[in-house]
């Protein structure tokens, strides 16, 4: 555990790493474990809803925190999020878990969004390319290595056990929290209702468009995380544990990428990476289409270059974005936080209906179009070098 005080990045960097181990790990068992107590076909109307809730939850968080201050609020939220993880694992609550999940669901977001006001906080502006690049190279770090876990803790002892490693994640969290950050002196946040939010976003046009483009990418995520697996494992015939090695390497430049990017960005700006990344993402996407084949090295390749350009788009959006803003502004924070549940609740709505007219595979066509279109906003990016 990092826990140095000469470098409180390095303390934010240590915290956020045990939270997404945390989150990371129940990803990939929750709509399992959801399955077992509605059916499948229920589990993506709870997403659904969650993503409503974190929603709301996304535009309380900032009067929470000019109350409380950022780092009580933090603990207050990981509480929660602790609560409901022991519950999952105690498994004695039957429908009733559904309600803790929502919690869980909404409780996830906010702990990312309050880590964004700590680096933000702890980074300096004409840094924030490598400060963003490393907070991001961490967190994907769990991401990566958290698969191959989930799937021998729930082979080997169930669910349970898979949401215990899960809680003590959140509680070493919680450590590093209050142990290294407790110190954290609060700026005088402004305070401003979401409608106040868009109003400023709309006025300031370089952060509209990257708002924009942090959109249509957590639509993509939302898309590709919800029908790649069941394209690949009921269309393309491929096993559940190629699928997972598939997605393993499919995700490791979330790992390599955002360091070295971002701190490339400080010196050069963040508009022709953004420009490269999209280009890269919706031509490997719409590639998707035209793949019959189960050849597992050609998903491999594929797959990974859409993660080439999704890391470098993830990173410069948000490089570009917390260099426009302050921390003391997390009203706007959580606005642009907002895509995220936004994007999940439209995704799978779209994508139903279009399923109606349209075979599965077209879905990855029309999702590298809708991605390329972003363009449209990147070129018209300024950067601020």
């Amino acid at each position: 555990m990092i826990t140095t005080t000469k470098n409180p990045l390095k303390n934010v960097y240590s915290a956020s790493f045990f939270f997404a181990t945390s989150v990371a790990l129940a990803a990939y068992i929750n709509s399992s474990f959801l399955g077992q107590i509605v059916g499948e076909r229920a589990v993506g109307l709870i997403y659904t809803f969650g993503a409503l809730l974190t929603f709301v939850g996304l535009m309380i968080i900032p009067r929470l925190i000019k109350k409380l201050g950022n780092t009580r609020a933090l603990l207050g939220v990981l509480a929660i999020n602790l609560l409901a993880l022991f519950i999952f694992a105690s498994g004695i609550l039957g429908k009733l878990n559904i309600l803790f999940f929502l919690a869980f669901m909404v409780t996830n977001s906010l702990v990312i969004f309050c880590f964004d006001i700590f680096v933000e906080h702890f980074s300096s502006k004409n840094t924030e390319g490598r400060a963003r690049g490393t907070y991001l190279s961490i967190v994907n770090l769990a991401w990566v290595l958290m698969p191959a876990l989930a799937g021998i803790l729930v082979a080997s002892a169930g669910y349970s056990r898979a949401y215990l490693v899960a809680a003590v994640a959140v509680i070493l969290c919680g450590l590093v929290v209050i142990t290294r950050l407790r110190g954290y002196s609060d700026v005088n946040y402004n305070r401003i209702s979401w409608r106040q939010a868009w109003n400023y976003v709309k006025e300031h046009r370089g952060i509209l468009r990257v708002v924009v483009i942090n959109f249509l990418l957590q639509f993509f995520y939302a898309w590709m995380v919800i029908y790649t697996p069941i394209y690949l494992h009921q269309h393309i015939g491929l096993s559940w544990p190629t699928i997972g090695i598939i997605f393993t390497v499919m995700l490791t430049p979330f790992v390599f990428l955002p360091y070295t990017l971002g701190k490339l960005s400080d010196k050069i700006g963040e508009k022709k990476f953004l420009i490269t990344g999209l280009i890269c993402m919706a031509m490997a996407t719409a590639l998707l289409f035209f793949i019959k084949t189960p050849t597992i090295l050609i998903w491999i390749a594929t797959l990974f270059t859409t993660r080439l350009g999704a890391a470098t788009v993830e990173v410069m959006t948000d490089v570009y974005f917390f260099k426009h803003i302050r921390d003391s502004d997390p009203s706007v924070i959580s606005f642009y936080r907002d895509m995220y549940p936004l994007a999940y609740f439209i995704a799978p709505l779209l994508a139903s209906v279009l399923l109606i007219f349209l075979p599965f595979k077209a879905l990855f066509l029309i999702l590298g179009l809708i991605v390329l279109s972003s363009l449209f906003f990147a070129v018209r990016l300024k950067d601020k070098i």
